[in-house]
Order: structure tokens, then C-alpha cells, then sequence
């Protein structure tokens, strides 16, 4: 089985043989004029307009590029089949987002990885049997990195509970990412809460577009 690590690593190689071109002229810079003036003969009070060339600085010229279809065909090739058949399910997550599968599609196929996963942690629903200890430590493993790129925050919800993260905890995960998807109910579950720190508190009070000086208030009666 290959280290997840070493896994990843392959995939963000074959996301650029996805995007791979082939340069048909470097990118350069060239000496770049202005054109235009005038003179005047000092005795007529008329202005002549010719043609003077000024150098005004450098013009970024970009590289001419075109799609190279062999690098790009066997890239998609070698993405599709770690998509199919990696051992590591966060691997597969990522190869599908790099093939553009259809989101439905991929949440489906991510509930049923979790579910696959949620055996080698936990159990078996229909019987109970051990699971090998290096066969659980790969799972959380990658349940952990699923964990952080998950899109779907039900499924995120799902895999902590697997991780043993608590509820205020996730929540807390949930305020820090970019896409912050936390409904009213639990910002303010966060604002109110002694158990988180107080940068969250008021980051959840932000959220909740609260004025700075009840949001201040808070921190004093915490």
C-alpha cells in the first residue's frame, strides 16, 4: 500500500498533466515607444505634428502555448485509474474532483467510502469482527484527510463522528474554513459557549452580524 502522502503527491502531478501544454514561443519582453509629438518654427504661431519615437519602458509579451493532447490523455488515463482502484479513499476524493465527475456522483461514492471506513474503525453492521490494528490506523488516517477536504459539511459531520471530535469542537472547524456553512442555531450555540476560545466567540458573533459592543459585552460576562 502506498504512503497517502506519496499519494496526494501523484495527484497533484497528474492535475498539471491535465493542464499540460506544449510552448511554441517563450514568453519575453519587448522595448515598448510612444509614438507622436510636434514642433514649432518659433515665427509661426501653427504647431506641425511628426512622428517621434520615445521609449517608454517594457512590454510583457506572454508564451504561445497549445494543448498538449498525449500528456493530457495519459494524465486523465493515470487520474481515472486511481480514481477506480487507490487503496486510500481521500486519494480517490481528490482524483474525482480533479476529473470533474458530476458532485452528485462523487457524494454518493463518498458515502459509501465512509461507510467502508466506518467498518475498518469501527464494525461490521450485520457482525461484529477485529479489525487489524494497521488496517484501523490507515483508516483514520484517511478519514482525517477527508475530514479537511470534504465539500459536504453533512459528510464532514459524518467522519467526526468516526474521529471522535466533539460537537462543539466540529463546530469550531466548521467556523474556520472559508466557506463558513453554520446556521443561526449553532453560531450562536459557539457565541455562547465557555468551551471555545474567544477569538471563535467572536468570530461566531460577527457571523451572526452582532454590533462590536454587545459582542464585546460578551467576552467581559464570559
Amino acid at each position: 500500500m502506498k504512503d497517502l502522502e506519496q499519494t496526494l503527491e501523484n495527484i497533484k502531478r497528474l492535475k498539471r498533466g491535465l493542464h499540460a501544454k506544449i510552448i511554441i514561443s517563450e514568453s519575453t519582453t519587448i522595448p515598448k515607444y510612444k509614438v507622436g509629438g510636434c514642433t514649432c518654427d518659433g515665427f509661426n504661431s501653427y504647431k506641425t505634428f511628426v512622428d517621434i519615437e520615445e521609449y517608454d519602458g517594457e512590454e510583457y509579451v506572454p508564451a504561445v502555448t497549445t494543448p498538449d493532447v498525449k500528456e493530457q490523455a495519459n494524465a486523465r488515463r493515470e487520474m481515472q485509474e486511481v480514481h477506480e482502484t487507490c487503496e486510500w479513499y481521500s486519494g480517490r476524493y481528490e482524483s474525482g474532483k480533479a476529473l470533474k465527475i458530476p458532485i452528485q456522483e462523487l457524494n454518493k461514492e463518498v458515502d459509501l467510502w465512509i461507510d467502508i471506513l466506518k467498518v475498518r474503525v469501527l464494525y461490521s453492521e450485520k457482525e461484529s469482527f477485529s479489525v487489524s490494528d494497521d488496517n484501523k490506523t490507515n483508516a483514520i488516517c484517511d478519514l482525517k484527510k477527508m475530514y479537511k477536504r470534504l465539500g459536504l459539511k453533512e459528510q464532514r459531520y459524518n467522519v467526526s463522528k468516526l474521529l471522535n471530535i466533539s460537537e462543539i469542537d466540529f463546530l469550531c472547524d466548521e467556523l474556520s474554513r472559508n466557506c463558513c456553512d453554520l446556521d443561526g442555531s449553532e453560531l450562536k450555540e459557539l457565541y455562547c459557549s465557555n468551551n471555545v476560545s474567544s477569538e471563535t466567540r467572536k468570530a461566531a458573533g460577527r457571523k451572526l452580524n452582532y454590533w462590536l459592543p454587545r459582542i464585546w459585552l460578551n467576552e467581559v460576562l464570559n
